[in-house]
């Protein structure tokens, strides 16, 4: 069955390759499997090894399953094709034989030592039958699949001597297949999709009372003795039961063997078929007639209230056994009666937790409805009763393994880029944490994979990877933690250097926040409003913008830029004096707190002259204004303050109120006493159209002067002063 090796002498791998008694015929394969390009590098590196010019030392030892570049089980031409179709740089390749990141003669060498070298992959198992008998596998589609996996049909496993037959990868439909006697459940729908990816091998028969015993030095089944139906001599040979999860876990533990998977199994009781019932020689294809149920295996209906010995009844295509009644028989999974609606397309493993486990194939106590391919038991795991029992599994290819997974948390949100390191991860098929499918898995090398990790709930949960191997699970391998916080907003978003704003803060994820910083000084009073909202009085910082942060258990945030400090404003507390003549240039005192950055200073809506300022007072000279009150207004760096009706603007006119004495000769000579306003500085008195005589300015309200003559009759009293003129009609009379 296998190629005939090439005639190369022996050698050690591990010293330079020896002369190659066949070399036309090898150079001939070289010159089949090269492409033009390649193939005068690679012919010269071979004729440098066949004829001893320049020879290539292979650096380490390598195994035949090292050369064995196809995995099809032997070192031989297809292997060749493979190094040559991947010379050069080719970094985690499989043809890179020595993993120096570069396809070349030593790889070469390395590959022409083993020429015709068997790669045997199961070190674990002793083959039984390398070829599947066609009279036990009459499908030569099986046969083929069987024969292209390269593995052996029959082993034996070393540790427990368990017989196990390969099931090859494919794909199949899982679920609903009825009987002539009974419809599904509604567990059995939806009928889906389901790829087993790489090849397992599965034991052909239950285990054995006797296989059992071997292991665990006791026997918990109940049908130990003989019977009418079965003699001393075969109850070695019926299947254990009384059997709970965990009895069945010691068993497996440390052997490499593991229970199936639900997909593996019912894949397996399928081998092909689409029925109710596998095939049997009466019915090659399968059949859905439950009565044919008793040719396959032991139910109600034939079992005499009891176990049978393992393989009395018809196996199926792939030379398995018993998959139809005699006992339950425990699968991996955890059960959920709706997990097909959403189970992977690709080697599923069943819900991430549950409180039942899967059993399937029926049992001796129950009809032919429960032996169906596709029905579903479940039981508690704590359950050992006289129909429970198992057969193991185990894949073909290497195992994966993951010895660690970081960050090893991450947010419930999902997101989170992990890392898997381990073993066997060539050819990874998914990521689950949580049972959740991962994204954006990437196979870096055999040794590391990594995923972006789904939504998941707070705190430890499982991580499982699955490759064409099997799956392996790193308990409690990754921790949901809450989403980081995320502030948007920060309002109000300016305050004074002495702190003591309450300020809004506004994102996602806040509910555990601890603390809020301002730069880098803590805020006081932090209150957690809800997920969203929390609110904080701020410290007091220095002049200027500021981050806006929060502390959570999940992490920090903060918000650049989304504070700004203050100096505080000026305030106006006097102003000295608070009156003026309209004509401006009086000079003002402001007196106030904060007040040493003074920009401006405004009399209403006319800016003054700034003569002096510090923190508390600032001078100013008045500008020209309207009668009336106007307000201060004054600026600093820090703000603008207002001091309404702060100063009171006054006309310096002269005004005349009275005249006295207001009567007097028409000859003159009468002394007279003006009062009114703004009478500083009276320049000239006429009483009529004659100037007084002899005008003094006692004060700025009173001024007196003597009258001229005038005509009999009223006259008006005038006078004026710097700022103008001011009449009085008829203030005096002429008599």
């Amino acid at each position: 069955m296998h190629p005939p090796p090439l005639s190369i002498e022996a050698n050690p791998v591990d010293k330079p390759i020896a002369k190659v008694t066949r070399s036309e015929s090898l150079l001939h394969a070289v010159r089949r499997a090269a492409s033009p390009g390649r193939l005068r590098s690679v012919l010269g590196a071979v004729a440098a090894m066949l004829f001893a010019l320049a020879p290539a030392p292979v650096a380490c030892a390598q195994t035949a399953c090292d050369a064995d570049i196809t995995a099809d089980g032997m070192v031989d031409s297809a292997d060749l094709g493979a190094l040559l179709s991947g010379w050069g740089a080719c970094s985690g390749c499989a043809a890179d034989i020595n993993d120096d990141d570069t396809v070349d003669s030593t790889d070469l060498g390395a590959l022409l030592s083993l020429w015709g070298s068997p790669c045997d992959r199961l070190d674990w198992a002793a083959v039984i039958e390398f070829a599947p008998d066609p009279a036990v596998v009459t499908s030569p589609t099986l046969r083929a699949a069987i024969a292209q996996s390269g593995f052996p049909w029959r082993v034996r496993d070393n540790a427990t001597e368990i017989e196990m037959v390969l099931v090859p990868a494919g794909t199949f439909g899982m679920g609903c297949s009825a009987s002539s006697a009974d419809s599904c459940a509604a567990s059995e729908d939806p009928v889906h999709s389901v790829t087993i990816a790489g090849p397992v091998y599965i034991g052909r028969y239950e285990v054995t009372q006797a296989q059992w015993v071997a292991r665990m030095g006791s026997n918990p089944s109940r049908f130990t003795d003989p019977s009418a139906e079965v003699s001393a001599k075969e109850v070695p040979s019926r299947p254990v039961e009384g059997v709970s999860r965990g009895m069945v876990d010691q068993f497996l533990a440390d052997t490499g063997l593991r229970l199936p998977t639900e997909a593996e199994w019912e894949y397996a009781y399928r081998a092909g078929s689409t029925t109710a019932y596998h095939s049997t020689p009466k019915f090659p294809n399968g059949t859905s007639n439950a009565a044919s149920v008793t040719t396959l295996g032991w139910t109600s209906a034939n079992a005499a209230n009891q176990t049978r010995p393992v393989g009395r009844k018809s196996a199926n295509a792939l030379g398995l056994y018993d998959m139809s009644g005699n006992v339950w028989e425990w699968v991996g999974d955890w059960y959920s009666s709706t997990y097909y609606a959403s189970s992977p397309s690709t080697n599923p493993q069943g819900p991430a937790n549950g409180t039942q486990r899967v059993t399937r194939g029926g049992s001796w106590k129950f009809g032919s409805d429960w032996a169906r391919s596709s029905a579903r038991g479940a039981a508690e795991p704590g359950i050992a009763i006289d129909d429970f029992g198992f057969r193991v599994a185990r894949g073909a290819l290497p195992a994966p393994f993951i010895g660690a997974i970081y960050p090893s948390s991450g947010s419930t949100g999902g997101g989170t880029l992990i890392t898997l390191a381990g073993m066997n991860f060539t050819g990874t098929l998914s990521v689950t944490v949580g049972g959740v499918a991962a994204t954006n898995v990437t196979v870096v090398n055999a040794s590391t994979v990594t995923a972006v990790t789904p939504a998941g709930s707070l705190g430890p949960t499982d991580v499982t990877i699955s490759t064409p191997g099997g799956v392996a699970t790193r308990t409690n391998g990754f921790t949901y933690v809450p989403p980081p916080p995320v502030i948007t907003m920060v309002s109000p978003n300016f305050g004074p250097t002495t702190g003591g704003t309450l300020i809004t803060i506004t994102g996602a994820n806040l509910a555990s926040t601890s603390g809020v910083m301002l730069g880098n000084f803590a805020a006081t009073d932090v209150i957690v409003q809800n997920a969203n909202t929390v609110t904080a009085i701020t410290p007091a910082s220095f002049p200027g913008t500021v981050a806006v942060g929060v502390i959570t258990p999940s992490g920090t945030a903060a918000l650049a830029n989304a504070f700004t400090y203050q100096a505080p404003g000026p305030v106006i507390t006097s102003i000295a004096p608070n009156t003026g003549s309209t004509m401006g240039g009086t000079v003002v005192t402001i007196t106030g707190t904060n007040l040493a950055t003074t920009t401006s200073v405004r009399f209403g809506s006319v800016n003054a002259s700034i003569i002096g300022t510090n923190a508390t007072s600032v001078g100013v000279v008045a500008p020209a204004g309207s009668v009336g009150p106007v307000t201060v207004s004054l600026t600093t760096s820090s703000g603008t303050t207002n001091f309404p009706n702060g100063f009171t603007y006054q006309s310096t006119s002269p005004i005349i109120s009275s005249v006295a004495p207001n009567v007097g000769s028409r000859n003159g000579g009468t002394t007279i006493t003006i009062t009114g306003v703004n009478l500083t500085g009276t320049q000239w008195v006429r009483v009529g159209n004659s100037f007084a005589s002899n005008v003094t300015v006692v004060n700025a309200n009173t001024i007196t002067a003597v009258t001229p003559g005038g005509p009999p009759g009223p006259a008006t009293v005038s006078l004026q002063t710097a700022s103008g003129t001011a009449s009085s009609p008829n203030a005096f009379t002429f008599q």
